[in-house]
């Protein structure tokens, strides 16, 4: 399979430098896009998930932020524990 994968990639990838039409060039690089996403989803699959220590959800490690202390957090739960903590 991962040959198969690499010509495709190949394959898509030149046919984007050299496109000139932009309705094709929109068309592969939909295609690239969806590849990057299965390829997304497969690393991810292998790496734990950490959930925000403020509420409890997952958060993606793409987004995630961590506060002083250096656990994970949303940035959202963080600017929102901060505005809180000044009331």
């Amino acid at each position: 399979m991962q040959g198969k994968v690499r010509e495709q990639w190949l394959e898509l990838c030149e046919s984007a430098a050299n496109e000139l039409d932009p309705y094709t060039f929109v068309r592969v690089h939909r295609e690239i896009v969806r590849l990057l996403d299965e390829k997304k989803q497969r690393i991810t699959k292998s790496f734990p998930t950490v959930q925000c220590w403020l509420c409890g959800k997952t958060v993606e490690l793409e987004n995630c932020k961590t506060d002083e202390r250096g656990r994970p957090v949303h940035e959202e739960c963080y600017v929102a524990g901060l505005r809180t903590d000044r009331s």
